[in-house]
């Protein structure tokens, strides 16, 4: 809220709060992609671990 305060004191740097917010969205979306993709991971060990462990 204080980068949109000071963007309103100096509209010449509204860039820099509208790229401060893009920023912070990639990082979501980035982080929610590796949780993603460490569960499938996790999920495809699991089925190798159990299928070594059922032919053996």
């Amino acid at each position: 809220m204080l980068v949109f305060k000071f963007a309103l004191d100096a509209p010449q740097n509204l860039w820099l709060a509208v790229l401060l917010l893009v920023a912070a969205a990639m990082l979501l979306v980035s982080l929610g992609l590796y949780v993603y993709l460490g569960g499938q991971a996790e999920v495809l060990l699991s089925r190798h671990r159990d299928q070594r462990h059922d032919a053996g």
